[in-house]
């Protein structure tokens, strides 16, 4: 009997340990020895430093792009901008554009655009502002419409630039040099062309015009704008000698030159009519 208990004990041992070794054996870490699992070996820490290493690459890279992005943007010039060509006012070069300015020289304080209090202080006559102020209300009311019609129709300069010219004679005519003078510098526009630069060995220089002269007459024709010396200049004979007047410290002077350029360069601004003070 009781060699039957002792074998039954040991039968329940050496089962229980069969079945505790398959169950050690059927595990996943039973094929690898201790400290080899596939998560923590030799070869996984050496996959893993790979990877860490090539992703610190990735941002190296990266970095060394934004990098260059940034100093790109940085060094890179700006597209060109368009600059407006200089304007220059000369005997060759005057675009006489016509636009209301009031230079330091304008009579016109408070910005009214007729300012006959001006005239008054010149000695004129009541009934002559009067007329000289209708005239420039007419002259002024067609400039704008010609401006309204060069928008409409897209610049057309050489048409405008006439519609001007005939618009200026007119009343220019009706007023005659003197009060179109006093128009103009009522009105706060320029009226006066000096002359600022003289070229060496040029007809000007040689004739004995300098720098700082007003130019009042050439050829006996009254001048108010750069436009009407080069206009007179291109007309006659090249051989004739003609009259080039200007005042010079208060004092009018003459001068005779041949006809053609004068060699000078022009400023045009805003000065008390002549003749009238």
């Amino acid at each position: 009997m009781v060699f039957q208990w002792r074998s039954f004990l040991i039968g329940i041992l050496l089962g229980g340990s069969l079945v505790g070794a398959w169950v050690y054996l059927s595990s996943p870490r039973a094929e690898f020895p201790q400290g080899e699992d596939p998560a923590s070996g030799p070869e996984a820490v050496e996959d893993r430093s790979e990877l860490l290493s090539l992703r610190a690459r990735l941002d190296r890279e990266r970095a060394r792009a934004e990098k260059r992005a940034r100093e790109r943007d940085y060094f890179e010039p700006a597209p060109p901008v368009r600059e407006r060509p200089r304007e220059r006012i000369s005997e060759l070069e005057d675009r006489a554009r016509e636009r209301r300015t009031f230079p330091p020289e304008s009579p016109i304080p408070d910005g009214k655009w007729f300012n006959s209090a001006s005239l008054r202080a010149l000695g004129i006559p009541e009934m002559e502002i009067e007329h000289i102020e209708k005239v420039w209300h007419e002259y002024f009311m067609h400039k704008l419409r010609i401006q309204n019609e060069s928008a409409r129709q897209n610049g057309r300069g050489k048409e405008v630039a006439q519609w001007n010219r005939i618009n200026e004679a007119n009343a220019r005519k009706q007023l005659g040099d003197e009060h179109y003078d006093a128009m103009l510098y009522a009105s706060g526009d320029r009226n006066r062309v000096f002359i600022s630069q003289l070229l060496e060995d040029s007809p000007g220089k040689s004739a004995g015009l300098m720098p700082g002269d007003e130019v009042i007459a050439y050829d006996e024709e009254r001048i108010f704008r750069p436009s009407e010396i080069k206009q007179l200049t291109t007309e006659g004979s090249k051989d004739d000698f003609v009259e080039i007047q200007v005042v010079r410290d208060g004092e009018l002077m003459r001068f005779f030159l041949l006809r053609g350029p004068i060699g000078a360069q022009l400023q045009f601004k805003a000065s008390p009519p002549y003749g009238i003070q």
